[in-house]
Order: C-alpha cells, then sequence, then structure tokens
C-alpha cells in the first residue's frame, strides 16, 4: 500500500500532498490508539481518520491535475490533522492524574479537532475535479458527520472531577476525602 502511494507521488505535486497527507492520517490513528484515556472517544474519532484516508486514496486513484484549490485543501487539511497528531501525543507525553484533571478541556478540543478536520475535508473542490458521484456523496457524508461529531468525558471522569472540585470549593484537604 506504502509502495502504491509512493509510487503515484511522482506524479504531481498534488499527489505527493495526498500521500503526505494519508501518512500524517495514518501517524495520527497510530498516536490516537495509544492515549490511555478516552479510549471511546479516540476510538470513534480514528474511525473518521480513517474514513477520510480512505477518501483521500480513492482521489489518489483518480486522474488529478494540479489544482490550486485541491492543493489548498490538502494543506489545510495536513495542518488539522498534525493539530490533532500533536494533541495525542501531548497527552501521551502526561501522566492520567493530568489527564484525569484536563480531560474536558482535552475532550473539548478533541471536537474542535474532528471539527476542523470536516471543514478541511469540505474544502475539497468536488465540482472541478471530475469525480464520481459516490465518491462525491462519500466525502459529503463525512463532512456532515465530522461536523456534526460531539464527544464527552466519561461519566466515571466527570465524577471524579466533581469530587476534586467539590473538595477544592470545601478547602478539604482531608486524604480520606479523595
Amino acid at each position: 500500500m506504502a509502495n502504491e502511494l509512493v509510487a503515484r507521488a511522482s506524479h504531481a505535486p498534488t499527489s505527493e500532498l495526498l500521500s503526505r497527507t494519508i501518512f500524517a492520517v495514518f501517524d495520527t490513528i497510530k498516536a490516537a490508539n495509544e492515549v490511555v484515556i478516552h479510549k471511546e472517544n479516540l476510538k470513534r474519532f480514528s474511525v473518521h481518520l480513517k474514513n477520510v484516508s480512505l477518501i483521500l486514496k480513492s482521489l489518489s486513484k483518480q486522474d488529478i491535475h494540479n489544482s490550486a484549490s485541491l492543493e489548498n485543501a490538502m494543506n489545510g487539511l495536513y495542518r488539522e490533522v498534525g493539530v490533532a497528531k500533536q494533541l495525542f501525543v501531548e497527552c501521551n507525553n502526561r501522566s492520567k492524574v493530568y489527564l484525569l484533571i484536563n480531560s474536558r478541556k482535552i475532550v473539548t478540543h478533541l471536537n474542535c479537532c474532528t471539527k476542523d478536520i470536516g471543514r478541511a475535508v469540505s474544502l475539497i473542490p468536488l465540482a472541478s475535479l471530475d469525480i464520481n458521484s459516490d465518491l462525491n456523496q462519500q466525502i459529503s457524508e463525512l463532512c456532515k458527520k465530522m461536523l456534526d461529531a460531539e464527544y464527552q468525558t466519561a461519566a466515571a471522569d466527570e465524577e471524579i472531577l466533581k469530587k476534586i472540585e467539590t473538595a477544592i470549593q470545601e478547602g478539604n484537604v482531608d486524604r480520606s476525602y479523595a
């Protein structure tokens, strides 16, 4: 599969951008799978990214001439996928306590990353690429799903966070409360 993408990358800069973006998507999926918290959220996010990679592979098989608007869309998608990967790398480098305390921020950032990637995919110039209607429909549906996606903090994590917040507000520093 990787050799196939590299072979196509020799045609034009657009195919290189597609290949580079596909590899970035796979790296991001790998980084997401290594995160120790929010497994359910990250599984859903990974499914979206796998669908993005399938669409990009389909685009790489099309006879696409250098298109400035496609190049801009691929650069934006590459950038947004990189932001998501950076979130996962940071999560992998932090302690579980840090991740728990900041789980709401992480989930909010994950929601933003999903929507931003969905917007970047929606910038692919479908009308000017002369692609088949099935692929066009897949891209539209994926964009809608990603823009509508909502992730939430796990109930158990939320309960622990509420206890911590309550203890801080009450000034309760007794170890037994934790």
